[in-house]
């Protein structure tokens, strides 16, 4: 009787533990998706549910803005998805319809790319990743040259239009179309 119950639990338990990380990676990558910040050129897939002659694809202006039935103009650049779901849902209940459901999905992301410049291997247009360090944006350039100051950069990021400087440090996160600069010394 042991043996077999052994036999059963041995069974069981690989399963259960397989069932457990298919579904936490599920709920990561909707984490993630809920969490990934639209830009500029971004196409969204919009669905309201039990309304689907609003169901539709849009493209983020450059503006930062779509249009959408009723509601006409709505802001999304900058947005997390979840907060665009959250705009949307109000205001489409605000006179059009009683507890709307909105899920927006990510169909296409714009090229997200950063810019690493001065004192590097391989200046010019690189990829940018989620969670990029300015350390690892340097190596992505192939490295300082030895003329770089080590230990030192600047990010250039432009913010509601305007454009500021401020010194990096190696673990800082870099963000999409931020501008590495990486001087030389002075000597």
């Amino acid at each position: 009787m042991g043996n077999a119950l052994s036999r059963r639990v041995a069974f069981i338990t690989p399963f259960l533990i397989s069932m457990f990380l298919v579904s936490s990676l599920t709920l990561c990558a909707a984490n993630l998706e809920d969490e990934y910040i639209i830009n500029v050129g971004d196409v969204l897939d919009i669905k309201v549910w039990d309304n689907d002659d609003l169901n539709c694809t849009v493209e983020v202006s450059q503006q930062g803005d779509f249009s959408f039935p009723f509601i006409e103009k709505v802001h999304a650049s900058g947005l997390s998805i979840f907060e665009l779901e959250n705009i949307i849902e109000k205001k489409l209940a605000d006179g059009y319809l009683i507890a709307p459901q909105v899920k927006v999905s990510l169909k296409e992301y714009k090229k997200q790319r950063i810019f690493v410049t001065g004192e590097v291997i391989n200046p010019g247009e690189h990829k940018w990743e989620r969670e990029l360090t300015v350390r690892q944006a340097i190596s992505m350039a192939g490295g300082q040259t030895e003329r770089a100051s080590p230990k030192r950069a600047i990010i250039v990021r432009k913010k509601d239009g305007v454009e500021k400087e401020f010194k990096a440090k190696m673990d800082d996160i870099v963000m999409p179309d931020d501008i590495i600069r990486v001087p030389g010394r002075y000597f």
